[in-house]
C-alpha cells in the first residue's frame, strides 16, 4: 500500500512541475523555431498554456527580411481536435508586419502567375472546406508595411473568418490607400 502511495505522490509532483513549467517549454520551443528559420524572438511573454488554451503576448521576431511582432495571441482547442489537426479559434490582436523590398521582391518572383496552377488552388480550396483546420479567425487591428529604399506603403486592417464543413466566411475590413 506505502509503494503505491508513493508511486502516487511522486507522478503527482511530476505532473505539477510539467504544468508549470508548460509555459517555460513553449517559449524555448519558440526561440528555437525561429532561430532555424533564421531569425530571432526577441521578446514574448506566455500568459497561459494548459489543454484548452494558449495565451502570449508581447511577441517580437526579427528576420532578414523584416519584422513581426504581435500585441496579443489566444488560441482555443481541446486535446481530441488537436490531435486530429484541428484547432477551434485563433485571434490575433494587433500584428503588425514589415517587409523589406528583398522580401517583397522575392516573394513576387516565387508567384510569378505564369506558373500558377488554378486547378491545385481549387484543390487545395476543396480540401480546406471538407475539413477545416481552423473553426474561427479573428485578426485586429493588423498593420502590414512594405518599405523600397526611398518608398514606404502601409495599411490597416481586421481579418474575420468562420469555417465550417463545406461552407467558409471571410470579412475583411480595412485601407489599402497606403498601397496606392
Amino acid at each position: 500500500m506505502k509503494i503505491i502511495s508513493g508511486v502516487i505522490s511522486v507522478c503527482s509532483v511530476a505532473l505539477v512541475i510539467l504544468w508549470l513549467s508548460l509555459p517555460h517549454l513553449l517559449q524555448t520551443s519558440l526561440e528555437e523555431i525561429f532561430a532555424e528559420l533564421d531569425g530571432e524572438l526577441s521578446s514574448i511573454t506566455v500568459e497561459k498554456v494548459n489543454p484548452w488554451v494558449i495565451e502570449m503576448s508581447g511577441l517580437e521576431v526579427i528576420i532578414k527580411e523584416g519584422d513581426f511582432s504581435l500585441e496579443k495571441l489566444n488560441l482555443r482547442y481541446d486535446p481530441v481536435s488537436v490531435a486530429e489537426g484541428k484547432v477551434h479559434a485563433l485571434s490575433l490582436t494587433s500584428p503588425q508586419l514589415s517587409l523589406n523590398s528583398t522580401a517583397l521582391k522575392s516573394f513576387l518572383d516565387s508567384n510569378d502567375s505564369s506558373e500558377r496552377d488554378t486547378f491545385a488552388l481549387q484543390e487545395n480550396a476543396q480540401e480546406f472546406l471538407l475539413n477545416p483546420p481552423l473553426q474561427h479567425l479573428r485578426l485586429r487591428d493588423a498593420e502590414v508595411s512594405l518599405s523600397a529604399q526611398d518608398l514606404n506603403m502601409s495599411t490597416r486592417l481586421g481579418l474575420e473568418g468562420d469555417f465550417h464543413t463545406g461552407l467558409a466566411q471571410l470579412r475583411m475590413d480595412g485601407n489599402t490607400s497606403g498601397f496606392s
